[in-house]
């Protein structure tokens, strides 16, 4: 097991902020690994910045698998059907806990997950959806989208919060989006900070 030096959470508190190099390797890598993670059918289930942690390589690692799960099923329903709505309320999909049949898309909660944690990193604001009710939550989460001055990333962040898990893009489909953009792979090729 590899030694990590910080987590996400006590940088956000800390108030470090993030270049854009920062939110474009953050972005980029973790949209790979999940995407990878999904062809082997594992998903997380709980993304959040207390699950991050920032290795003595200065590489941001996601940790605390002990609620993912592995899907055996497969075709195009692969990653679809009953499981525990365990994971963590402010960082859950909408559907996780409102589908009346409690099916809901894996791949898409965790997607969901990590676009909280990537705004999260782009605001250096947590909300709590414990202290509002949902129309309320929904609308602070959109102020803070348009609060970033990012293109690239708040067109990221909001295709990756869309309420609707039936048109919330896919890993696959976010990797291309963000190698697609001209100004996401520039930021990507910065120098990035040393958080350790």
């Amino acid at each position: 097991m590899e030694l990590c030096k910080k987590e996400l959470s006590e940088l956000i508190a800390n108030g470090q902020q993030f270049s854009r190099a920062d939110l474009a390797h953050f972005a980029y890598s973790f949209i790979k690994g999940l995407s990878e993670l999904k062809k082997k059918q594992i998903y997380h289930r709980d993304i959040k910045p207390e699950n991050i942690m920032i290795g003595y390589d200065n590489e941001f690692k996601l940790i605390d698998f002990n609620i993912s799960v592995v899907s055996e099923r497969n075709s195009e329903m692969a990653g679809i059907g009953p499981h525990s709505n365990k994971g963590t309320l402010n960082y859950s999909s909408p559907e996780k806990f409102n589908c009346p049949e409690n099916e809901h898309s894996l791949e898409l909660n965790d997607a969901y997950s990590l676009g909280l944690v990537i705004l999260e990193m782009s605001t250096l604001e947590v909300i709590s959806i414990h202290r509002m009710n949902k129309e309320l939550f929904i609308q602070k989460r959109e102020e803070q989208i348009r609060q970033i001055e990012i293109p690239w990333l708040s067109n990221l962040i909001r295709e990756m919060l869309t309420y609707d898990y039936r048109y919330r893009p896919r890993f696959g489909r976010l990797l291309e989006m963000i190698e697609q953009d001209r100004e996401f792979v520039n930021d990507r090729n910065r120098e990035r900070s040393n958080f350790i």
